[in-house]
């Protein structure tokens, strides 16, 4: 089960916010002795646009909830999904891919396998497809979304999925829209 410490967390409405201190401790399954993740089935997804602190953080949370024998799946936005971003100098979806799958082959090269990455095409994701999604690990500015997903879920008689989010630490207060903004020379 994932344990934050006291003073690095709270529960608003169901969801879970973390601070960057956290400790996960294993979620007392047969044969899970020494695993540090809670869930078995985690999604978390996002542009992801010029990888920086804030995703590398996403990212961490996210692995650290996931069970040693579970799945993280990873979406990274479509073009479809860009919106108002696109004319912001977006990275191209294969290297935002690309860059995301370096990170997780270095944070935990013993989960590999474990971490699915997908494009995309819907603001859903697998959460809507996949009846067996325990868990979404969010940012603070897309909790509201994972309350959609939940609404979703509930009116198709689903169960709904524990919203992780990983709220802004120190160093948190990068964002890609400010990346942009100084390639572009405008902050």
């Amino acid at each position: 089960m994932v344990e934050p410490f006291e003073e690095n967390s709270s529960k608003e409405g169901g969801e879970i916010y973390l601070d960057s201190a956290v400790v996960v401790q294993g979620s007392g399954d047969e044969g899970d002795e020494g695993d540090s993740g809670k869930y078995k089935k985690v999604v978390c997804g996002g542009t992801f646009d010029h990888l920086h602190y804030g995703h590398r953080r996403l990212l961490t949370v996210a692995l650290a909830c996931t069970s040693g024998k579970g799945t993280l799946t990873i979406g990274v936005s479509g073009e479809g999904l860009l919106g108002d971003k696109k004319g912001g100098r977006i990275e191209d979806v294969g290297v935002r891919r690309k860059k995301v799958e370096e990170f997780m082959a270095r944070l935990s090269p013993g989960m590999r396998n474990n971490v699915r990455l997908t494009t995309l095409d819907t603001p859903y994701g697998s959460t809507v497809v996949e009846r067996d999604v325990e868990a979404v690990v969010l940012s603070s500015e897309t909790v509201r979304g994972g309350r959609e997903i939940n609404k979703i879920r509930k009116g198709m008689g689903w169960e709904e999925c524990d919203l992780i989010v990983a709220t802004r630490g120190n160093a948190g207060g990068m964002s890609s829209t400010g990346v942009r903004r100084r390639i572009m020379g405008k902050g």
